[in-house]
């Protein structure tokens, strides 16, 4: 369905007014230091789970965005079968999984198509996911991650900007829906 959109997709996660600038310490934010929208917690175990050498906070303060990008791959959109939905259900699920964690991800879309939220795509996902056109199902994505958003310890300093980001995927993804570049 969607395999070729993986790079569509990572390229509105990068986008530097989204969170995908490089290495940052934001005021306020628990996740620590960021960098390509990767905390350096995650990037810990990506490189402990790859048997690659421990990084240090100089370290990756110096990657580049090249460096992230199998992660994200592993992680995040395969890990939520990415590649099983359509153009636009792709980038809703990728890019909240990449913030929300791709358990909570997988649970809000299966909520979303009315089956039972266990954060496991299995065939009843499958075939929920698939009564749905992409627009309805955007827009309850949407929906659904603002609900969530709102409801995040962090929302007092960053539901602005995490609405925002929001609001800007619902619009790409419907793009993508519809067989246009965003």
């Amino acid at each position: 369905m969607a395999a070729a959109n993986f790079n569509a997709c990572l390229e509105f996660t990068l986008r530097p007014d989204l969170d995908g600038q490089g290495p940052h310490l934001s005021p306020g934010d628990s996740g620590g230091w960021t960098a390509w929208g990767v905390t350096f917690a995650t990037w810990l175990g990506w490189c402990q789970a790859h048997n690659m050498n421990r990084p240090t906070i100089a370290s990756f303060q110096r990657m580049k965005q090249s460096d992230v990008v199998p992660l994200y791959r592993t992680w995040f959109w395969n890990a939520q079968l990415c590649d099983d939905w359509h153009p636009g259900i792709d980038l809703c699920v990728f890019d909240f999984g990449v913030g929300a964690g791709p358990g909570t991800s997988i649970k809000v879309l299966q909520a979303a198509v009315g089956v039972t939220a266990d954060g496991v795509i299995g065939r009843d996902t499958h075939r929920a996911v698939a009564t749905f056109d992409a627009d309805t199902l955007i827009a309850r994505l949407t929906h659904q991650d603002a609900d969530f958003y709102a409801q995040c310890s962090g929302a007092k300093l960053f539901l602005r900007g995490w609405d925002r980001r929001n609001q800007e995927r619902c619009v790409a993804a419907s793009v993508m829906a519809k067989g246009m570049k965003t």
